[in-house]
């Protein structure tokens, strides 16, 4: 692993796929405190397959954890985070409340996904950060890897609130 700027490169960890997957969420929670959430979008068209559609929808446990922990539906496209949808498209924003329930959540979206860091109260489209896992990331003179980018509202507070965190977690994961 190894951080660039706003940018984690070869964002991926030793193990088994359950194993890294707590990992990563443990990278992922050094961007949280007392008054930040994490938070994800899932469409309604997921949730709710039509049975003529292409769409295979999630399982029936991220199902239970999205509509448990929604804070906000919406049919008003909040942030273009790139997702294809229909016109009439729901968007369920939801944060879950326990590291296994993130847990689950990256282990169904591992090779690819979005999410923001939201203080709790705040508006959406008010998120401190807004970060991108995705698998095949290339960067300069490096080979494509897996990253996590980040996007901050506040210029240099990943710098200063959240790399010091990672980097420490980093050393205790690695060892």
């Amino acid at each position: 692993m190894k951080i660039l700027d706003n940018l984690i490169m070869d964002f991926s960890f030793p193990g088994t796929f359950k194993a890294a997957a707590k990992k990563e969420v443990e990278i992922l929670q050094c961007f949280l405190s007392e008054e930040k959430q994490l938070v994800f979008l899932q469409l309604e068209s997921n949730l709710y397959p039509d049975a003529n559609s292409e769409i295979t929808g999630v399982n029936e446990e991220i199902k239970e954890i999205v509509l448990k922990n929604v804070i906000l539906k919406t049919k008003e496209k909040l942030l273009d985070l790139n997702y294809e949808t229909n016109k009439d498209e729901i968007f369920y924003w939801f944060s879950p409340r326990t590291k296994e329930e993130i847990i689950k959540i990256i282990e169904n979206k591992y090779y690819s996904y979005k999410c923001i860091i939201l203080e709790k109260g705040k508006n959406i489209k008010e998120y401190d950060y807004l970060l991108h896992i995705t698998e095949h990331f290339e960067y300069d003179e490096y080979d494509e890897c897996r990253a996590l980018i980040v996007d901050e509202r506040v210029d240099n507070s990943f710098e200063i609130d959240v790399k010091p965190k990672i980097e420490k977690l980093f050393e205790s994961i690695m060892e």
